[in-house]
């Protein structure tokens, strides 16, 4: 039998059993986690539960009852997701994210790198570190950057882009992570060096007194020289996101030209009126095309989108858009890309349903 350690929310001895906790004293629900492949009992507020694999169970706090079983869902529910196309001609705007740091800018200035959360406060996913290299020598070079799981980088000199890497490592694998990076210096005087750090999600399975870091945590080398200590501005935020842009008052403070391919972080903009659905259906975006980055609604983050495939087949390519968000006319959509992709042409409104499949 697991019990419940309510330090760290893990079930101990187990390794994969969880308790995700929403609401107040006796007055919430619980999420009760089990990750193994095999059935298992836990013990939680003095009350055994058996769970089967690979399953969750929602717990009423107020008499720990289970109100709901992933695994005893009903196998005649509607499992083929039916999509329809609502609208395949938006019209794009684009605005590329500058890279370069002025005077007006709020930064820190140190002797050497430091970690992102700690400037951040994870208020972003995104923080620029920029220094000045030279002396490296001319053609391709090792970027070697000491850091944590789950972070992307994106390598500028001189304010162009010549690397990047989003081989992020697994949350399962918590601690720190090495990305190494093929860069190409052009010659052997002074330029810009900056690096986009990009937050890919915290940990939530850790243990206490072990937290997610992220950005630059220890040593960069370029080359064979160790570029740590040196003098490191670090700007927090996108440009995009303290103007705030993807609002209604914000979308007029930049210059948006029309969509194209882009070899840089950039934002893309549309307005399109709302279509009509059919009755039990609701509207989505076919994101197809994109890379990953995040999306808004109308002014409200929508949160992440990632086009990640596994056996070529999208992880998600479909993200729902809220009818309480939707306004029968000019609602504006904006997306910001961190990945190197199409212009947004295949991006397109759908509406869906699930149905049952038909069986012979």
């Amino acid at each position: 039998m697991y019990v419940l350690n309510t330090t760290s929310n893990k079930f101990v001895p187990a390794k994969q059993q969880y308790a995700f906790l929403y609401g107040t004293g006796n007055s919430g629900i619980a999420f009760v986690e089990n990750a193994q492949d095999k059935d298992v009992t836990v013990m939680y507020n003095n009350r055994q539960y058996s769970m089967k694999s690979q399953s969750v169970l929602l717990i009423d706090l107020t008499n720990m009852d289970v109100v709901y079983n992933t695994a005893n869902v009903s196998q005649n529910l509607p499992t083929l997701r039916v999509n329809e196309v609502l609208s395949d001609k938006l019209k794009w705007g684009k605005w590329s994210e500058p890279i370069s740091t002025d005077s007006s800018m709020d930064y820190v200035i140190d002797g050497y790198p430091i970690e992102q959360l700690y400037i951040t406060n994870d208020l972003t996913d995104y923080m620029f570190y920029e220094t000045n290299i030279s002396g490296i020598g001319a053609g391709k070079v090792p970027l070697t950057i000491n850091s944590q799981v789950a972070n992307s980088f994106i390598v500028f000199l001189d304010d162009v882009i010549i690397s990047r890497t989003d081989q992020c490592g697994l949350h399962s694998e918590l601690g720190s992570h090495t990305y190494t990076i093929s860069v190409n210096i052009p010659d052997e005087k002074e330029h810009k060096f900056t690096l986009l750090s990009i937050s890919l999600g915290i940990a939530t399975h850790t243990t206490p007194g072990l937290f997610s870091l992220k950005g630059i945590t220890g040593t960069i080398t370029l080359g064979t020289e160790d570029i740590t200590e040196r003098h490191w501005i670090h700007r927090k935020y996108l440009q995009g996101e303290l103007k705030e842009i993807y609002t209604f008052e914000g979308t007029d403070k930049v210059d948006w030209i029309d969509a194209s391919v882009s070899h840089s972080p950039v934002w893309y903009q549309t307005f399109f009126d709302c279509p009509t659905t059919k009755d039990g259906y609701t509207m989505l975006l076919d994101m197809k095309g994109m890379g990953r980055g995040y999306f808004y609604l109308n002014g409200v983050n929508m949160g992440r989108y990632w086009l990640n495939k596994v056996n070529s087949v999208y992880v998600q390519r479909y993200y729902y858009l809220p009818q309480s968000l939707l306004m029968d006319e000019r609602n504006l959509l904006v997306l910001f890309e961190d990945m190197v992709t199409d212009s947004p042409t295949d991006v397109r409104l759908v509406q869906s349903t699930m149905a049952r499949p038909l069986h012979s």
